[in-house]
Order: structure tokens, then C-alpha cells, then sequence
């Protein structure tokens, strides 16, 4: 994969996803999480978050890449998103809470909700991103957030609900550039 990323110039933006996610310890993960940006959704939603957020620019640059055909990217296929993400994150998985969102299922809800799912899912990768290029790759509120959203995907039903009722009214931003 850093081969890919060498060839198509997109080195640092490949690290700055391996830095955030957690990647070089779970590096079998990486098909993974590259698919959560291969959606529309995703391809919409960065494509608006990029105009004022260079990390939603980033994911978008790979998630741009990925749709060419390069056989070296099917080495690294997807793992299965039907067991809950503690079976792939064994230990310490509260370290590992961006990867263990973006290997948990979208919840099983209507279309709607489940696209509101995706963008917060979305909207905490590039936070995630934003923080760690920022040295912060533990940040203990993304930590929560990631890991009550990881537990409503996998269909635990307090957690599902509460996130439910705050998509009500809610708008997701990212932070423009511009501080």
C-alpha cells in the first residue's frame, strides 16, 4: 500500500490515516477503513467538508485514488464488518477508537438515519485526522464519542437511541481551516 500512496504522490496524506487510526498495529485493517470513504455519501459529504477543511481534503484525495482500478489495492481487501470490532481489536481496543468505529456496521436503521450515521462517522475520521496531525492521537473526547458510536453500531440500543435523538436538529461541520 505505502508502494500506492508512493506512486500516486499521496504518501504523507496514506500516513496521516495510519497515524490516526492506529493502522500500523492492526495494518490488516487498512481495506477497511479505506472503504468507509468509498460510499457516495462520503464522496458527497467530503466533497463539501473539502472546500474549507484540508483534512476532509485529504480523505477525499485517497478516496478520489482508490476509484482507480490499480491491482495492488486489491491485495487489501475489506475485513468483514459482521462481527462487532472487538473481534478484530482483541486488547485495549479504547486506544484503537477510530479503527474500531470504521470496522463496526452502520446500524441497522432506515436509510435516512443510517446516512446520518455515515457522515458522523465521517465527521469523527476527519476530527480524528485533524487531531493527530495537531500530536494528538489520544484524544479522550473523540475516544468517547468514537467508542458510544462503535457500540450503537454494533446495535446496542441505549446507545443507538441517544444518538438517534441528538440527529435531531443536528448540523455536522468540520472546522474550516481558517482559525
Amino acid at each position: 500500500m505505502l508502494e500506492w500512496a508512493n506512486d500516486n504522490a499521496v504518501a504523507d496524506k496514506f500516513f496521516q490515516v495510519v497515524n490516526c487510526t492506529g493502522l500500523t498495529q492492526y495494518p490488516h485493517a487498512i481495506g477497511r477503513v479505506f472503504v468507509a470513504l468509498d460510499s457516495v455519501v462520503a464522496q458527497k459529504q467530503l466533497l463539501l467538508w473539502g472546500d474549507e477543511n484540508q483534512y476532509a481534503q485529504t480523505l477525499r484525495a485517497l478516496s478520489q485514488l482508490r476509484e482507480k482500478q490499480d491491482p495492488r489495492l486489491s491485495e487489501y481487501r475489506p475485513l468483514t464488518d459482521v462481527v462487532p470490532a472487538t473481534e478484530h481489536i482483541k486488547e485495549n481496543i479504547s486506544s484503537y477508537y477510530l479503527l474500531g468505529l470504521l470496522l463496526a456496521r452502520l446500524p441497522a436503521v432506515d436509510p435516512g438515519r443510517q446516512e446520518w450515521f455515515e457522515r458522523l462517522r465521517l465527521w469523527l475520521f476527519v476530527h480524528c485526522i485533524e487531531r493527530a496531525a495537531l500530536g494528538n492521537t489520544q484524544d479522550r473526547h473523540l475516544e468517547f464519542v468514537c467508542s458510544k458510536l462503535r457500540l450503537a453500531h454494533d446495535g446496542t440500543a441505549s446507545w443507538l437511541e441517544l444518538f438517534g435523538k441528538l440527529r435531531v436538529g443536528a448540523r455536522l461541520k468540520v472546522p474550516s481551516d481558517a482559525h
